[in-house]
């Protein structure tokens, strides 16, 4: 992150943030379903993607809500740009 901490987030929606080495902050789970990447803007702002076309978006790094893909496809990947994020869906 910007300011030099660290986000962290996976299974089931798990998210972690720590601003030192010690153990992070767990924050409140947007979601339940697994997060896969994380992407931070320019402006700061952050945003997640995963499993069941799950998006999560967040201002601050700390508060997140989150959004599905109306079908559902599984995300793996995703870039934060100044037009906005790209998500790329998984592919077989």
């Amino acid at each position: 992150m910007r300011d030099g901490s660290l986000l962290v987030a996976g299974l089931n929606g798990q998210m972690l943030r720590s601003s030192d080495a010690a153990p992070g902050q767990r924050l409140r789970a947007a979601s339940t379903a697994s997060i896969t990447n994380l992407a931070q803007g320019p402006d700061g702002s952050v945003i997640g993607v995963g499993l069941a076309g799950t998006i999560i978006e967040s201002s601050d790094g700390v508060s997140f809500k989150a959004n599905s893909r109306r079908d559902r496809a599984s995300l793996t990947a995703v870039l934060a740009t100044a037009q906005g994020p790209f998500c790329s869906p998984k592919t077989a």
